[in-house]
């Protein structure tokens, strides 16, 4: 995320300066920057750079594609990054409304994997700290959901769950450290009513 973020002021400021630097150019009646370019700035995720460059140095505001179409990517890119980093704080815990009902309608006892851990951590913060201390325990990490800060982790053959649920509870930026519950696919769920 943090490489995102300078990429993306690092891709404004040039956008920025483009822009400023191509009417210079039209002042002097040199030659100029492809209106393809200075579009194609804004699409790569210079928008606000490119709007910002429009109007401080009054540069193709008057062209329609410009005018209406730099405002229109700014707001698919912000449409798009707000959908996309949005998360939830919220911790489903055993005894929550959501795992009880579905306990009911899955209709069998927990069944857990016995070697295997889902460990949700802190944004991209702590992501270093969770990959050391698995290291350390020499589990093997068998799945990386990025999408949502979480890795699944296999166990050492001599380590128990029990015994790595506090140690990996005890690693900075680590939110929680579930067990890997075992779901039967082929088993006939009553109707919901």
């Amino acid at each position: 995320m943090t490489h995102l973020i300078y990429y993306l002021i690092g891709i404004n400021i040039i956008t920025f300066l483009v822009y400023g630097f191509d009417k210079l150019k039209a002042k002097a009646h040199a030659w100029r920057i492809p209106e393809t370019t200075l579009i194609l700035l804004a699409v790569i995720g210079g928008s606000l750079g490119a709007l910002l460059g429009m109007y401080v140095f009054r540069h193709k505001t008057q062209h329609i594609k410009f005018k209406y179409g730099v405002p229109a990517i700014l707001i698919i890119q912000l449409a798009l990054f707000f959908l996309t980093s949005c998360s939830t704080k919220k911790t489903l815990t055993a005894d929550s409304e959501i795992v009880k009902r579905e306990r009911k309608l899955i209709g069998t006892p927990e069944e857990y994997n016995p070697h295997t851990l889902i460990i949700y951590y802190d944004k991209e913060n702590y992501r270093d700290e969770l990959l050391k201390a698995v290291k350390k325990y020499k589990a093997e990490i068998i799945y990386d959901y990025r999408t949502f800060n979480a890795i699944a982790i296999r166990l050492p053959e001599k380590k128990t769950v029990d015994e790595a649920i506090p140690y990996f509870q005890k690693v900075k930026g680590v939110l929680s450290v579930n067990r890997d519950r075992v779901y039967h696919l082929h088993q006939t769920q009553p109707a919901v009513r």
